[in-house]
């Protein structure tokens, strides 16, 4: 873990490299994947449930931004 982090700070832009592995990584888990069930149980949840929805739709937009913030 030392090794990696001292790696990483000789590198010019780190947490945009990271940003971008996430990125690539959390597409390559996601994709093709059906969310059928979890939409089902939000929806099933009424005002409550979009609460939710609404929580993740802002966190996705803004997450990626925030980690990137140097």
């Amino acid at each position: 873990m030392k090794r990696l982090h001292n790696h990483l700070h000789r590198l010019k832009h780190p947490k945009t490299l990271i940003l971008l592995g996430t990125i690539i990584l959390a597409y390559i888990i996601f994709k093709g994947r059906n969310f059928g069930p979890f939409h089902d149980f939000l929806t099933e949840l009424g005002y409550l449930g979009y609460l939710i929805a609404g929580g993740f739709y802002a966190y996705g937009f803004t997450a990626a931004p925030a980690t990137a913030e140097h």
